[in-house]
């Protein structure tokens, strides 16, 4: 139901929910805005901080007052991840790429971990 989309919901004890919600947030969120930022002009560090605020005030703060800090500030993570992948990527800053994917991969392996006991 859309309804279903205001809801906040962490996944807790279903690490393969959790991590594909992880993922859309990263791709719909980070690295397709922040590359098309990127691609548009806009510094690649201004891109990925335009996208991390948009999102977590725009999205986390105003659409979803009742959820809780944690599960906004891990979505916001990796919507910041995937922008700094996306926006990176196109202004060709493979260190930064390659620092954004593995931001990613940790937070995500620690979220499996706990989502798995």
């Amino acid at each position: 139901m859309l309804t279903d989309l205001f809801k906040a919901d962490d996944q807790r004890g279903d690490w393969y929910a959790w991590t594909t919600n992880q993922a859309g947030h990263a791709l719909y969120f980070g690295v397709i805005p922040g590359a098309l930022l990127s691609l548009a002009g806009v510094p690649y560090v201004a891109a990925f901080v335009l996208v991390a605020l948009a999102y977590g005030l725009g999205w986390e703060v105003l659409t979803q007052p009742q959820s809780n800090w944690g599960d906004a500030v891990t979505d916001a993570f990796f919507v910041a991840g995937g922008a700094g992948f996306g926006a990176g990527l196109y202004a060709g800053q493979a260190g930064d790429v390659v620092a954004s994917v593995a931001m990613i991969l940790a937070v995500n392996i620690i979220g499996i971990w706990r989502r798995a006991k």
